[in-house]
């Protein structure tokens, strides 16, 4: 989980990715269940630095693995999930854009 926080980018992609095969351990998952609501924090600021679709299945399970854990947060995910979304329709509005310029 250290991983995470590591200052180089791609290690933290490669540790969030790690994520997924080991919540099919039933001890991986009861042991990761207290700090849920961080690494979700974790992931969605990970998201922010690169494609979303690359960590979305990651998050997409953790939502099902650990809902009710999640719930409190629900707001916050969704405000930041819908942050996230605007920012790709800015970054593809953008290059659209440039791409009809050029031509």
């Amino acid at each position: 989980m250290g991983c995470l926080d590591d200052p180089e980018l791609p290690v933290r992609c490669q540790a969030a990715l790690a994520l997924q095969p080991l919540l099919r351990h039933e001890y991986v998952v009861n042991a990761m269940r207290p700090q849920i609501p961080q690494l979700m924090q974790r992931l969605l600021a990970l998201v922010n630095e690169v494609d979303a679709d690359m960590l979305s299945m990651v998050m997409e399970e953790f939502v099902e693995q650990f809902s009710d854990e999640l719930t409190p947060f629900a707001v916050d995910l969704a405000m930041n999930l819908v942050q996230t979304q605007k920012i790709v329709g800015l970054i593809v509005g953008r290059n659209v854009f440039a791409t009809f310029a050029r031509e």
